[in-house]
């Protein structure tokens, strides 16, 4: 009978072994200060979008503004995916990541209506835009805020 528990027990460890998510680990600081310069660098093409949106006088110059943003949208999604990867892709920091990760997806889905609002001249709609992206950006500045603690 402990012949035949041994080896059914071994093989109930390697199938847990195998399905255990990968260990939480502590990202080096680099990967978490290279979330933070990119988030900046997506802070100064939202202020290149405003900066547009009061000068441009033509689609294409707005346009420009727009695609610097979306640019500078998927090379942080880029950072936070290497975040998450150097985590372990489980625990805090992984999960802020993540989290970090769809806040910024949503933001750039309401920059893309605000795009398309105002490209319209739809003022109502790019009211509504602009609204979303003001309610959204406190949520994502206290996300990536908390990459203090649950990073370290």
């Amino acid at each position: 009978m402990t012949k035949r528990i041994i080896p059914l027990a071994a093989a109930c460890i390697a199938v847990l072994a195998a399905a255990l998510p990968a260990a939480a680990k502590t990202p080096p600081p680099t990967v978490v200060a290279k979330v933070g310069i990119e988030v900046a660098k997506l802070g100064l093409a939202a202020g290149g979008i405003d900066t547009a949106n009061s000068k441009c006088t033509s689609k294409p110059c707005l346009s420009k503004s727009y695609a610097a943003f979306y640019n500078q949208a998927h090379i942080l999604d880029g950072a936070l995916q290497a975040l998450w990867t150097a985590s372990g892709k489980s625990g805090p920091c992984a999960t802020a990541a993540v989290n970090a990760a769809a806040g910024f997806d949503s933001l750039t889905s309401s920059y893309h209506s605000l795009e398309a609002a105002t490209l319209k001249n739809d003022k109502p709609a790019a009211t509504k835009a602009y609204g979303q992206i003001q309610t959204k950006t406190p949520r994502l500045t206290a996300i990536i805020s908390s990459f203090k603690t649950k990073c370290r």
